[in-house]
């Protein structure tokens, strides 16, 4: 793929766009942080796509394409925007790891302090992997089996000495009440799917 593709006259006018019926996205129009800027003088002058203020051309000479390129700071902004319209309302915001399981991308979550919801045994290996406590992982949904249950009560980092995922509350006591939250992604400025787990 020639990375001329990624520069501002690759995107369709919307009369090509109606032709083709499929016309592709500029994520400078929808994502924080990334931006067209000039490169080039005189004629050969062209708007490159930028990152945070990187080349999106210089990471795919650098490392080639296909290439994914996630921007931290989007998604910094993204979960700190959820987190603060809690406000003081006791909460976790659970990062639903289907969505993306990229172990960079769930080290920025981690660091933020996000909780996480997992569906598998896999994904529970990756959160054991960077370090994520039992007590920030919500194990949800059908179909476990008996050695993915076992391994979720036997959950351990090096970093934490607690043994188990986050157990389910006791909703026979009338203080402890758990509500649950997933709001659609696509309202976030982010490809990051976050769901909430509110504990009153």
């Amino acid at each position: 793929m020639k990375m001329s593709k990624l520069s501002r006259s690759a995107v369709p006018t919307a009369k090509s766009s109606r032709k083709r019926n499929a016309p592709r996205v500029n994520p400078s129009e929808y994502t924080p942080h990334y931006a067209y800027n000039s490169a080039g003088r005189g004629a050969a002058r062209t708007q490159e796509l930028y990152c945070e203020g990187v080349s999106l051309e210089k990471i795919a000479e650098a490392v080639g394409t296909p290439a994914y390129i996630y921007s931290k700071r989007s998604i910094e902004d993204a979960y700190r925007a959820l987190d603060r319209s809690f406000g003081a309302l006791p909460h976790m915001l659970c990062y639903a790891m289907k969505a993306n399981s990229n172990l960079s991308v769930l080290r920025v979550l981690a660091n933020l302090g996000s909780g996480f919801d997992i569906v598998s045994g896999g994904e529970l290996d990756r959160l054991r992997r960077i370090g994520v406590p039992g007590n920030r992982i919500v194990f949800s949904g059908v179909g476990k089996t008996r050695e993915e249950i076992r391994d979720a009560l036997r959950y351990k980092t090096k970093e934490s000495s607690r043994s188990g995922i986050l157990p389910r509350r006791n909703f026979s006591e009338k203080r402890s009440h758990c509500y649950s939250a997933r709001p659609n992604s696509s309202v976030f400025s982010t490809s990051a799917s976050i769901s909430a787990r509110l504990v009153r």
